[in-house]
């Protein structure tokens, strides 16, 4: 393993993103002949733009025996109330989901996804929360959740490193009905923890995006590091995710050759033991509930972005042209010369409720992050909280030029 390590060379761990090197990524596309497989094929800086959440908080649910149908009443509310907060860009989405037969003694969990820890702090005021409920909601919330269920622990895991979805069949995009996960606890060999982490990365990584994107039930996969716990929770510290579709049957010949086409990749070297560097231990969930992320507050900013912006500069100006995940600037002299073009990788996310921007480099390392507000058809970038020195610009939608107006 260590003459292993050794030929790939240090691996630098890019924080919020994949370490997985790009030629090797770009490997995996030749080796496959498919263009269906574009994932593989982005910078590290466009698979960072696209990373579906920072943080995800899970809190586990010991529900009363005999009290499953009001515990389920009583989430039901919940869910509308999450809905609000993902729609104001407090959360990014919530589920609840039920676990299958298990030996870890885990029944339900709920989950949020966050861009920040802070954005949930102070969420649950039971006297802002009657305001989003009616007064039945209420009612209910109040005599079902405490007597149903008991919070039996809490963690905060954070995102490391995760594949990205076929268009149309991601985790979000499907009804809950048809979900499915496998949540796999890795407890590490004592002094392996470092170096199965880069197995995770190098190859696990690239070979689940190969599912997500050949086998039409694998929906995605997801790296989760343990930042915090708190209760009865499991142990060990690193998380894999498996998210599946229900709702599609594959029969085993197509299985059988789905997996032949994954393996002929040569992703795994073949004298790697991951057993020795990890034990995992295995619990399935079908989802219940959950949000509309289509409906949350990001997703309501990219569709007020979308389009073409311009706004003055020095002596002349500039556009910006936005396609979720992607930032074209242009410059133009006072006679509409254009004197230079650059497209950025672009995220955006809420910060204390707070819209912004994110730009990434082509390595995936975070540029710098802008405040904005879109107000009265214009959108406005308050640039001076990254540098003093730079303006705040004043985007109209369109192309014009501002001195021919």
């Amino acid at each position: 393993m260590k003459q292993i390590l050794a030929t790939i060379g240090a691996v630098i761990l890019l924080q919020g993103c994949s370490t997985v090197p790009a030629d090797h990524n770009e490997s995996v596309a030749k080796n496959t002949n498919d263009t269906s497989l574009s994932a593989a094929k982005l910078s590290l800086g466009q698979k960072a733009a696209r990373k579906p959440y920072n943080y995800v908080i899970v809190d586990y649910m010991d529900v009363v025996d005999g009290q499953e149908e009001n515990y389920l009443k009583a989430e039901a509310v919940w869910q509308k109330i999450h809905q609000v907060w993902s729609e104001q860009g407090r959360i990014l989405v919530w589920g609840l989901a039920k676990a299958r037969e298990n030996k870890l003694g885990v029944e339900f969990i709920t989950w949020k996804l966050v861009h920040s820890r802070e954005d949930v702090v102070g969420l649950y005021n039971m006297d802002e929360i009657k305001k989003l409920v009616s007064e039945d909601d209420f009612k209910t919330l109040q005599e079902l959740t405490g007597s149903s269920r008991s919070i039996s622990g809490s963690e905060v895991l954070a995102l490391t490193d995760y594949t990205l979805p076929q268009e149309g069949s991601a985790f979000g995009e499907l009804d809950p009905g048809d979900l499915s996960f496998h949540w796999n606890f890795m407890t590490t060999t004592a002094g392996r923890e470092a170096e199965y982490l880069e197995v995770e990365h190098l190859y696990a990584q690239p070979w689940s995006q190969a599912k997500t994107d050949l086998n039409p039930r694998f929906i995605g996969w997801d790296l989760q590091e343990v930042v915090s716990a708190q209760g009865k929770t499991h142990p060990s510290k690193i998380r894999t995710v498996d998210a599946l579709r229900k709702d599609r049957k594959l029969s085993q010949q197509e299985q059988m050759a789905i997996n032949n086409q994954i393996s002929g990749l040569g992703i795994w070297p073949q004298n790697i033991n991951v057993g020795a560097m990890r034990k995992m231990e295995r619990v399935t969930f079908d989802v219940i509930y959950r949000t509309d992320p289509s409906k949350n507050g990001v997703s309501k900013l990219w569709e007020a972005l979308e389009g073409s912006w311009t706004a003055e500069q020095g002596s002349g100006y500039r556009t910006k042209t936005i396609t979720r995940y992607n930032e074209k600037l242009q410059w133009f002299n006072r006679e509409g010369e254009l004197q230079g073009t650059e497209n950025k990788p672009i995220s955006v996310e809420f910060v204390k409720q707070t819209p912004q921007f994110t730009v990434y480099g082509q390595n995936g390392s975070k540029k710098f992050s802008i405040p904005f507000e879109m107000k009265d058809n214009m959108w406005i970038e308050y640039a001076g909280s990254v540098n003093p020195n730079w303006p705040t610009f004043r985007y109209k939608k369109g192309t014009d030029s501002p001195f021919n107006q």
